[in-house]
């Protein structure tokens, strides 16, 4: 599957060939590190280019597309497929009572801003669009996504909101504490066809204005294993700790 990766910055000045070292047959499709410099508010710069496995940059419409333009992250597929997404941010700090965050990025400090480091898993991406939107107090930033087959339905709580077409239903559970929920909401969103390109993820915005900065993105192919995803978050740990001198 080809990624396609949009930006307010000029993104190849940021793509990095990417080496895993966890667990043998693993493959890490694309890393993507903008430590380098800070993710502006100048959106005047954009580019798209794919990362393939052998760490080449070509331009592509296709596969998946991931745009860091202040803290809004945003996954599109052409086709269903199976991946898996790793993202480590820095929030600004907001003095608002809400910060619309999506699924892979939680606020750890509250109102005043900090480190997160996210994840989620996506399995059906013909079959629904998501988002989710953080209290100030919502401390937990590991989330799990799976798509089963039932009929969708509508329940909203603390902030959470869903759309689930076909047969099938979502569910969220925390990696850290366990919590899960399956509460969607489906009114006012059109059905997607399987030929129809899809949004997978939501906006992650602070209600403060000003930059934001995403420094790791990882995909994998696949589905990973709960030994798997422990250590891939250690080795991104690693890597904050060795290249950006701060903790995650």
């Amino acid at each position: 599957m080809g990624i396609v990766i949009t930006s307010n910055v000029d993104a190849s000045s940021y793509a990095t060939k990417a080496f895993s070292s966890v667990q043998d047959g693993l493959q890490l499709m694309c890393f993507f590190d903008t430590s380098i410099q800070k993710v502006s508010n100048n959106f005047s710069l954009e580019s798209e280019i794919e990362l393939v496995k052998n760490g080449g940059i070509v331009v592509n419409k296709d596969g998946a597309v991931f745009n860091p333009v202040d803290a809004f992250l945003e996954t599109e597929l052409m086709e269903p497929d199976v991946f898996s997404v790793f993202v480590v941010g820095r929030l600004n700090n907001t003095t608002g009572d809400y910060e619309n965050l999506s699924l892979f990025l939680g606020n750890e400090n509250q109102s005043a801003g900090g480190i997160s480091m996210g994840y989620q898993t996506i399995s059906d991406p013909t079959a629904l669009s998501f988002g989710r939107r953080y209290r100030n107090d919502v401390r937990e930033t590991l989330w799990n996504l799976e798509y089963k087959g039932k009929d969708g339905h509508k329940v909203t709580d603390w902030g959470l909101y869903c759309a689930v077409f076909g047969d099938g239903y979502a569910t969220l559970k925390c990696v850290t504490s366990g919590f899960e929920t399956e509460r969607f909401v489906v009114d006012g969103y059109k059905v997607v066809k399987n030929s129809e390109s899809i949004k997978i993820g939501a906006s992650g915005r602070v209600l403060q204005k000003g930059s934001s900065n995403i420094s790791q993105v990882r995909f994998y192919d696949r589905a990973l294993t709960q030994q798997e995803i422990d250590a891939v978050v250690d080795e991104m740990r690693k890597y904050e700790a060795s290249h950006n001198d701060r903790e995650v």
